[in-house]
């Protein structure tokens, strides 16, 4: 289950960055990191996630950079 919530937070930060840059099939660039405690170490499990602020495609960078709308969209997205 942790490696399809980290699979499930990679593809909705890919959606939204190509929608963004305007592009499709562009890859994102990101590093997921699972915790699975609370800081009274009950148990919460939740993503620490640095992404990349744009995209790779055909070997160039496409810088994106998400605004709160975009980012609301991003929760959105990875929600569902």
């Amino acid at each position: 289950m942790i490696t399809k919530l980290c699979r499930a937070m990679s593809e909705a930060v890919a959606c939204v960055m190509n929608a963004a840059a305007g592009l499709k099939k562009a890859k994102s660039a990101l590093i997921c990191c699972v915790q699975t405690f609370g800081e009274r170490l009950n148990p919460h499990i939740h993503l620490h996630v640095l992404s990349a602020e744009g995209v790779f495609k055909d070997g160039s960078f496409y810088p994106v950079f998400l605004g709160p709308h975009e980012l609301h969209v991003l929760e959105q997205v990875f929600a569902q």
